[in-house]
C-alpha cells in the first residue's frame, strides 16, 4: 500500500513538470536558439586572451565581435556573476591564426555573432539528415576487448560530449603513439568536432601514454577542446601489457603536475618501449579500433597530422542535406579530400584561396609529391587547384581507382560499411592502405571529390630518404601482399576490370543573435536548471522504492510486487525503454577483420526488427553439425537468436546450404526467418572455395526443397555414412569464444543470453524475466555488475525436455534428469542454493531472485550460464573447446570485478536430450596444455588488466 502511494506521488510530481515545462515554452518563443552546432562547455572567461584576439580581426569582423562581446557581458551580468558557462560553436571562426598557435589563436572566449544560426534551419537539416541517413545510435561504454593479438581498452578515456546522435556530426577518427599527441591541439582547433584516437602504448609506453592524456586535458588553455571532444582508445600487444593498467575510473584520478616537462616533447624514438624491443607499429589495428569506435554515421579516417580546414563538419551535412541529384547514385561512395604539404615556416591554410596562394608561391605542394606522388594524386588535381573557392561544399569530380589512379591511397569522410584496414600490415612494411583500396575498387565505389575540402601535413615536406632496414620491410610487405592477401581479397571482395593490387550553403542560413534575445536565452536557462531539479527529485523519490522498501515476508507476495498481469505490453515496453535507456544497433551485413580470422557480420538478417529494450536476444555459437537445434531453441524461445558459425573452407559451402533449408524448407522456416541472424567466420588460410558474393546471393535464392531435404540429411546424419567436417578432416581446434564473443557482440538487444545452441530454455522466461527487471523493487540489479543466472540441467536420451519447473523436479526426482554436467564437473554447473531450488515450485508465471551469490569458496571453479548484456567481459578468444574450461577466465575477471550473481527462481536450460558420460568428454592432452596456459599466461594478463581479489582463482 505503502508502495502505491510513493509511486502516485511520483506520478503526480512529473505530471507537475511537464505542465511547468509546458507554460514555459509559451514564453520568448523567438526566432533564434541554440542550434545542433553549439556546445556548451564550462570554462572562465579569458578577457586578456580575447583582447589580444580582438585586435587581430579586420573592421567588418571587429564589428560584429564588438557585438557579440556585448551581448556575452549583457548575458553575464543576467546571470549575477561570473558564469562558468561559453558558447562555443562546433565550427571555427575564420581567423587568420597559423597552426600550433598559442594566445594569438582563435578567440575561444568570444560570442561570435556569426556563431548563432536559424533555428528552422538547424532544425530542417537536422531533420533530412536523420531521415537520409537512417543510421542507428551506438554505445559510448568503457570495456576491455580482444583483437587478435592485442588487447583494447575500449573508450578508456571519454570525452565529455557524452552520448551521440550518429546524425549529427562527423568523427575524426585516427591512430598514434604517445610522441605525436603535439599535433592534437592543432588537428581539434580545425576539426571542432569528436574524435575517436586509438594510442599504441605496449609495456613501459603506457604510463608516459597516460600522462600525456592528462596533460592535455589538464594543463594547457586548449584543455577544454581535448576534453570536450576526445575519446582515447588504448591498445597493446599480449606479450607487451603493461605493468597495471588502472581501471578507466580510476585513471584520471591521480592528476598530472603541470609544472613538469611536458611528456610528449623532445622524445627520442630510441626511448621508447617499442624501440626497444624491436617492435613493428601496428598502424592498421589502431585505424581498425578508432574507426569501430566512432558513435556518428560519417567518419573521416585519417592520420593525426593531416590537419582539414576549418568548417568542414558542418558544410558537408550540409551538404549531404540537400541530397543533390549526384549524391543520389546506387553505387557506393566515399569523399576523398585532396591532401597538400606546407614548408616548415608557412601556417597551414584555413580555406582555398590561401592554400592556392601557397601553392602559387611555391610554400605548398601536394601530400608526397617527392615520395609518392601517385599514391595520393587526386583525378583532376589540377582543375581543382583552379577552381575558385564557394561558400558551399559540393563534390567536384567523380572519380574511379583505376588507370593512372590504381595506386590511389585515398583518405575520405566514409562510414561504418566500407572495410577495414589489414591488420597484418604495419607502418614499417609501408602500403598499409593499399589493400582497403583494392577492396574499394572491387565494390564498385565512387569516390565524390569535395570541392572545398582538403587536409594539410604539419608543417614540413617530406622528401625520399634512403632507409635500408624499412626497404627490406616493404619487400617483405610486398610478398606478404602478394602471395597471401590479394589471394584472400580476390575471394572475399571478388575482382574487376581495372582494379589491382601494387605494392549545408555556407553562412546564409546563420541569423546574428539581437540583444533582446539576450534575456530569452537567459530566461530558458533558468528554466532548465529548475526542470532539472524537479526532475531529479521527482526520480530521486521513484527509485528509493527499489532501494529501501521490502514487501511484507508473506508466501504470496508474489502475486502483490509484479506490474498487473492485464497491463498493456505498451506499458510494459514503456517503462523498460526508460529504465534501460539503451540504443539498438544496425543489423547490416559488415565483412569485418576479427583477429586471425575473416568475420560476415550478419551474413542473413531476420526479417523481423526489434528494440533493444522489448526482448532478450540467445547468442550462441556452432558448426553445420550443430544447426539441427536451431528450431527446437526457437520454438522455446521465440525472440531474436544470434548464431556465430565456424565455417573453415569447404564447411562454409556446406553451411550456407543448410541455413538456405532452413529459410526455406523447413516446415518452421517462417520462424528462422523472423528471428535468426547468423554470422559466419573462418580463419585466413582456410577461404572458401568461391568469392563472398557468390554466397551473399546463393542465401536468397529459390530453393529446390526435395534436394535440399536429402542434404540436410545427408550433412547431419549420424551414421557410417557421414561427411566428415573441414575442421575435422584438417584436425583443426574448434574456436569456441571466438563464437560466443561474435554472437554476443551482434546481438541487436540490451539483454542477451550467451549460451550453447544445445541448451533450451523454458517457455514464457522471457515475459516473466522483462516483467520482473522493469519492476522498482529489482532496480538495485541494474546499478551493480549484475547478471541473472540459470540452473542447468540434463535428461535422458528418450525424455522430453520439461517446459515448466514442476516437470523438471518430477524428472530430477525419478532421475530422468540430473544438474548438468553432474557425471563430468559436478561443480561447475551446481547452482548456489540448489537444494531449496529444486524445492520451490511455482505455479503462477512470474519470476524471483532465489538467492545472490559470488563466485568465490565453494563455487570458485563455477561457469554460470547467465542472462547479462554485450558488455560483460569477454570469453578469452585464445582458448579452444577441445582444451576445456574454456569459459574459466571469463568468470574469474567477473570475481574481480565483485559481480553479483542473481539465481532466478523460475527459469532453467535443459540440454538436449542425451546424459553425458566422463569418457565423452575426456580430452586430456589439450586440457592439460590449456589449463597451464591459462594459470601461466593468462593468469598474468588478467591481474595487470582488472586487478586482483581476495578469494578470486582461476
Amino acid at each position: 500500500m505503502r508502495r502505491n502511494w510513493v509511486l502516485r506521488f511520483s506520478i503526480l510530481i512529473n505530471v507537475a513538470v511537464v505542465l511547468y515545462i509546458g507554460s514555459h515554452m509559451l514564453i520568448g518563443s523567438g526566432d533564434y536558439a541554440l542550434g545542433t552546432g553549439y556546445i556548451i562547455s564550462e570554462e572562465a572567461l579569458k578577457q586578456e586572451t580575447a583582447a589580444e584576439q580582438y585586435k587581430q580581426y579586420p573592421p567588418a569582423q571587429l564589428r560584429l565581435l564588438e557585438t557579440g562581446q556585448q551581448l556575452f557581458d549583457q548575458q553575464q551580468a543576467l546571470q549575477q556573476g561570473r558564469s562558468s558557462l561559453m558558447l562555443k560553436m562546433q565550427e571555427n571562426a575564420d581567423g587568420q591564426q597559423s597552426v600550433g598557435g598559442g594566445p594569438g589563436g582563435d578567440a575561444t572566449g568570444v560570442l561570435n555573432g556569426s556563431d548563432i544560426f536559424s533555428t528552422t534551419a538547424s532544425m530542417d537539416v537536422d531533420a533530412k539528415l536523420r531521415s537520409l541517413l537512417n543510421c542507428h545510435d551506438r554505445d559510448y561504454e568503457p570495456y576491455i576487448g580482444q583483437r587478435g593479438d592485442f588487447w583494447v581498452l575500449w573508450n578508456y578515456i571519454r570525452a565529455e560530449h557524452g552520448d551521440l546522435q550518429c546524425h549529427k556530426t562527423i568523427t575524426y577518427t585516427t591512430h598514434a603513439d604517445y610522441t605525436f599527441l603535439d599535433n592534437l591541439v592543432p588537428l581539434l582547433e580545425r576539426w571542432n568536432a569528436p574524435v575517436s584516437l586509438a594510442l599504441h602504448a605496449p609495456g613501459t609506453d603506457f604510463v608516459p601514454t597516460i600522462n600525456s592524456i592528462k596533460y592535455l586535458r589538464d594543463c594547457i588553455p586548449e584543455s577544454n577542446l581535448v576534453r570536450q571532444f576526445v575519446t582515447f582508445h588504448i591498445y597493446f600487444s599480449s606479450k607487451h601489457i603493461p605493468k597495471l593498467v588502472p581501471k578507466h575510473n580510476q585513471v584520471l584520478d591521480t592528476p598530472y603536475n603541470c609544472s613538469l616537462a611536458v611528456p610528449y616533447f623532445n622524445v627520442s624514438v630510441a626511448q621508447l618501449y617499442k624501440t626497444q624491443k624491436k617492435l613493428l607499429y601496428p598502424v592498421n589495428v589502431g585505424r581498425n579500433i578508432a574507426r569501430d569506435a566512432a558513435m556518428t554515421h560519417f567518419l573521416l579516417a585519417s592520420d593525426i597530422e593531416l590537419y582539414p580546414n576549418p568548417g568542414l563538419v558542418h558544410k558537408f551535412l550540409e551538404m549531404i542535406a540537400r541530397n543533390e541529384p549526384v549524391l543520389q547514385r546506387k553505387n557506393p561512395r566515399v569523399f576523398p579530400l585532396p591532401i597538400f604539404e606546407v614548408d616548415n615556416n608557412s601556417p597551414v591554410p584555413r580555406d582555398k584561396g590561401e592554400l592556392q596562394e601557397l601553392l602559387r608561391l611555391g610554400k605548398a605542394i601536394p601530400f608526397h609529391k617527392r615520395v609518392c606522388s601517385s599514391c595520393h594524386g587526386v583525378p583532376k588535381s589540377k582543375e581543382w587547384i583552379a577552381a575558385n573557392e564557394t561558400d558551399d561544399l559540393g563534390v567536384f569530380h567523380i572519380g574511379k581507382r583505376i588507370g593512372y589512379f590504381v595506386h590511389w591511397e585515398p583518405i575520405y569522410i566514409g562510414t561504418h560499411a566500407d572495410p577495414h584496414y589489414d591488420e597484418r600490415l604495419s607502418w614499417e612494411g609501408k602500403s598499409d592502405k593499399m589493400t582497403q583500396g583494392y577492396a574499394l575498387c572491387v565494390l564498385d565505389y565512387d569516390f565524390h571529390i569535395l570541392d572545398n575540402g582538403f587536409l594539410v601535413h604539419k608543417p614540413g615536406i617530406k622528401v625520399l630518404k634512403k632507409d635500408v632496414k624499412r626497404q627490406v620491410l616493404a619487400s617483405k610487405t610486398n610478398q606478404l601482399i602478394k602471395k597471401m592477401i590479394y589471394p584472400e581479397l580476390q575471394v572475399m571482395y571478388g575482382t574487376r576490370k581495372g582494379c589491382a593490387m601494387s605494392a549545408f550553403s555556407g553562412t546564409t542560413n546563420y541569423k546574428p543573435l539581437h540583444p533582446n534575445d539576450v534575456e530569452m536565452i537567459a530566461r530558458r536557462s533558468t528554466v532548465l536548471r529548475t526542470v532539472l531539479l524537479l526532475v531529479i527529485v521527482s526520480f530521486g523519490l521513484f527509485c528509493l522504492m527499489g532501494y529501501f522498501y521490502y514487501p511484507a515476508q508473506d508466501l504470496n507476495y508474489g502475486e502483490d510486487h509484479y506490474l498487473a498481469d492485464d497491463a498493456s505490453q505498451e506499458a510494459l515496453l514503456r517503462r523498460l525503454k526508460t529504465i534501460l535507456n539503451c540504443k539498438t544497433p544496425s543489423n547490416a551485413f559488415q565483412l569485418e577483420i576479427h583477429g586471425s580470422h575473416y568475420l560476415l557480420r550478419n551474413f542473413y538478417s531476420p526479417e523481423r526488427t526489434f528494440n533493444c529494450y522489448e526482448t532478450i536476444t540467445y547468442t550462441t555459437h556452432a558448426d553445420y553439425t550443430f544447426l539441427d537445434n536451431v528450431v527446437p531453441l526457437l520454438q522455446r524461445w521465440l525472440a531474436p537468436i544470434s548464431i556465430a558459425l565456424y565455417v573453415p573452407g569447404v564447411d562454409l559451402d556446406r553451411s550456407v546450404v543448410l541455413i538456405q533449408y532452413l529459410l526455406h524448407c523447413h516446415q518452421q522456416h517462417k520462424l528462422v526467418q523472423e528471428y535468426v541472424s547468423f554470422h559466419l567466420y573462418f580463419e585466413f588460410e582456410h577461404l572458401p572455395s568461391r568469392p563472398i558474393s557468390y554466397y551473399r546471393e546463393k542465401i536468397t535464392d529459390p530453393l529446390d526443397c526435395s534436394n535440399a531435404t536429402n542434404t540436410w540429411n545427408t550433412l547431419l546424419s549420424n551414421g557410417a555414412e557421414t561427411i566428415p567436417t573441414f575442421r575435422a578432416a584438417n584436425n583443426l581446434t574448434y574456436p569456441v569464444n571466438v563464437g560466443r564473443n561474435v554472437a554476443r557482440s551482434a546481438a541487436v538487444t540490451h539483454f542477451v543470453l550467451a549460451s550453447d545452441i544445445e541448451l533450451y530454455p523454458n517457455p514464457n522466461f522471457i515475459s516473466m524475466f522483462l516483467r520482473m527487471i522493469a519492476h522498482p523493487f529489482y532496480q538495485y540489479t541494474l546499478h551493480s555488475p549484475s547478471v541473472y543466472v540459470l540452473p542447468v540441467f540434463e535428461v535422458a536420451e528418450d525424455v522430453p525436455v520439461p517446459n515448466d519447473k514442476a516437470r523438471l523436479l518430477e524428472l530430477l526426482e525419478r532421475r530422468d534428469a540430473i544438474k548438468f554436467h553432474e557425471n563430468i564437473c559436478s561443480n561447475c554447473h551446481t547452482v548456489p542454493g540448489y537444494a531449496e531450488w529444486i524445492t520451490t515450485i511455482k505455479y503462477d508465471h512470474t519470476m524471483d531472485i532465489h538467492i545472490t551469490s559470488k563466485r568465490e569458496g565453494a563455487y570458485v571453479s563455477w561457469e554460470p550460464i547467465y542472462i547479462g548484456t554485450k558488455y560483460e567481459p569477454e570469453y578469452d578468444e585464445r582458448l579452444s573447446w577441445e582444451g576445456k574450461a574454456d569459459k574459466m577466465t571469463q568468470g574469474y575477471i567477473m570475481c574481480i570485478l565483485g559481480y553479483d550473481f542473481h539465481v532466478l527462481d523460475n527459469g532453467f536450460l535443459v540440454h538436449r536430450p542425451g546424459i553425458k558420460t566422463a569418457a565423452q568428454a575426456n580430452r586430456p592432452p589439450q586440457q592439460a596444455k590449456q589449463r597451464s596456459f591459462m594459470r601461466k599466461t593468462i593468469a598474468h594478463e588478467i591481474a595487470a588488466l582488472y586487478g586482483q581479489r581476495e578469494g578470486c582463482k582461476i
